[in-house]
């Protein structure tokens, strides 16, 4: 698959680089991911591009098939003059994908993100959007209207792509362990609890089992909002 993606909004803690390495990377082959950032807030020591050195993410989105450019709100306003000073550059990126979070504020940015969006000349259907950090007891379309009534009518939802607020990246922080690594845990924990007569090591494994099956059931939904997506499918 030769497919490039922007993750990208105007507001910050709208879940954006989380939704690179859980939601998108695992499910597209061989997904390289680029961060366009000056600022290390993640404390990783993965490598970082300034969104004012636009020609090095262009060569590094040409290295690979399938690229993921995960624009950090620091940088969003220099990558959006770059990709109007380097005309028709944003012909390499096929679709745009906009977090929406819950907050009044993060949802009017998202609009406004879309508005500079299609200011450069990019078609609606190529601008995605997924609601993040949704609640269950809420409809998308109570809890994320300021987001739609604001939304410009070429811009055709079809379907609302969601990911559910969850305990699980708590959870993860107790045990100090990747979600990654939990989900593809296949431990047999039934029998391993059985066979261990300690008390607290059983009481450990309990705790595991129980981050194997929230990650899981996460996951599950994930599959869902990545399908709601439809990136494979125009």
């Amino acid at each position: 698959m030769y497919l490039n993606i922007a993750v990208i909004n105007n507001s910050g803690n709208v879940g954006k680089s989380t939704l690179c390495n859980i939601l998108l990377k695992p499910r597209l082959n061989n997904a390289q991911i680029i961060k366009v950032e000056t600022i290390n807030s993640d404390g990783t020591d993965q490598e970082r591009f300034s969104a004012d050195l636009f020609e090095d993410i262009l060569r590094k989105m040409d290295e690979h098939d399938c690229s993921i450019v995960d624009v950090g709100s620091s940088n969003i306003e220099s990558f959006l003059l770059k990709m109007e000073e380097f005309k028709n550059s944003h012909e390499s990126i096929d679709y745009f994908l906009i977090p929406v979070a819950p907050s009044n504020k993060q949802q009017i940015d998202s609009v406004s993100t879309i508005d500079s969006l299609m200011a450069l000349g990019i078609e609606p259907e190529r601008i995605k959007v997924v609601f993040n950090m949704a609640s269950k007891k809420l409809a998308v379309t109570k809890e994320y209207a300021e987001f739609l009534s604001g939304l410009p009518a070429c811009i055709s939802l079809d379907s609302y792509p969601t990911v559910f607020q969850s305990t699980v990246f708590d959870l993860l922080a107790k045990i100090d362990r990747p979600f990654a690594e939990i989900l593809n845990d296949n431990r047999d924990y039934r029998a391993l609890i059985k066979q261990n007569d300690s008390k607290e090591q059983r009481g450990i494994l309990s705790f595991e089992r129980s981050a194997h099956q929230l990650v899981n059931g996460f996951n599950d939904e994930l599959d869902m909002a990545f399908s709601a997506l439809k990136l494979n499918d125009d």
